[in-house]
């Protein structure tokens, strides 16, 4: 670099160029990103050799948050939706999903009361259940767990990665 007093100093810096991109063809890059990770369109329900799509009952007071949720899951499964426990609770005197998916927070009946609920009750204690939570408490996913909940996931989540669960919950 050069240094001239009162008008300060410029550096240059030299360093070795390498393609790396070159070494992955673009194919490859999505194979890695395909690889295991389930095909999607498969996801109906795997006992059911009609291919009728599994049914998933979603207990969520938040309409924006149903509506986001809903959407993923419309492509692959049938969904029924709930405001809170109690609505959910209502809704399994005459119907039974193939799995529930409710957040904790809600008016009413929260989803801790809901999950209880359902795990103590012979009919219902079958269903699979994941619970939503905001990055929750340590407390909160222990009362969950105690109660005996199949999957725990928090917000924000990934659709794939709920998608996923959903599908080995079903199998």
């Amino acid at each position: 670099g050069n240094n001239r007093e009162g008008t300060g100093s410029s550096f240059f810096f030299e360093m070795p160029y390498q393609e790396v991109m070159g070494i992955i063809e673009p194919e490859k890059i999505l194979e890695f990103e395909n690889a295991n990770l389930l095909n999607l369109e498969k996801l109906v329900n795997p006992n059911d050799k009609t291919g009728k799509k599994a049914t998933i009952l979603l207990v969520e007071d938040n309409a924006d948050l149903r509506d986001y949720i809903k959407s993923i899951l419309l492509e692959f499964y049938q969904v029924k939706i709930a405001e809170n426990g109690q609505q959910a609770l209502d809704y399994l005197k005459n119907q039974t999903p193939n799995l529930i998916i409710s957040d904790i927070m809600m008016p009413v009946m929260d989803g801790l009361e809901l999950l209880e609920n359902i795990k103590k009750t012979d009919d219902y204690r079958h269903i699979p259940m994941i619970m939503l939570t905001a990055r929750g408490s340590m407390e909160t996913k222990l009362s969950a767990l105690q109660l005996g909940i199949d999957d725990y996931m928090t917000k924000p989540f990934h659709e794939k990665e709920l998608l996923i669960r959903i599908h080995n919950l079903l199998a």
